[in-house]
C-alpha cells in the first residue's frame, strides 16, 4: 500500500471515528509538525501538509491508537499499524554483513595506469 493510500485509509477510519483530519501548511518557524485538539467540541487531529505522506499517516495511527477500535471491522496491516505503530528497519550486526557479490582480485598487470599527461 502506497504512503498516500494509507494515509487517505487512516482519514477514512479517523472521520468514522469523529475525527476531523485537517492538513494546513505549518510556518517554518512552528516547531510542531501537528496533533490532536478540540475545536468548539469537535476533535480535529491538525497535520503540517508539509511533511511527507507516510509522517501524516503515522500521525493519524497515533491519534487512532487512543480510541476505541474493537468495534470497527478493519483489515490487518491497517489494525497493526495503529496498534504497533510503524516498525524500524531491522539492524543486521555488522559481522553479520556479506557482500553482495565477490570481487575477483586484480592481476598486478590489471592495474590502472595513470592516464594523465604530465607537461
Amino acid at each position: 500500500m502506497s504512503p498516500r493510500a494509507l494515509l487517505r485509509a487512516l482519514a477514512q477510519i479517523a472521520h468514522k471515528m469523529g475525527i476531523e483530519v485537517r492538513e494546513e501548511p505549518f510556518s517554518p518557524l512552528q516547531r510542531s509538525r501537528g496533533g490532536e485538539c478540540r475545536v468548539m467540541g469537535r476533535t480535529v487531529l491538525l497535520l503540517d501538509a508539509e511533511l511527507g505522506h507516510f509522517d501524516r499517516a503515522c500521525m493519524v495511527a497515533e491519534a487512532l491508537k487512543r480510541r476505541d477500535l474493537r468495534g470497527l471491522s478493519l483489515p490487518p496491516h491497517l489494525r497493526e499499524l495503529i496498534e504497533r505503530g510503524p516498525r524500524a528497519p531491522k539492524l543486521i550486526p555488522m559481522d553479520r554483513l556479506r557482500p553482495i557479490a565477490k570481487a575477483r582480485p586484480r592481476l598486478r598487470a590489471e592495474k590502472l595506469e595513470p592516464t594523465v599527461a604530465l607537461p
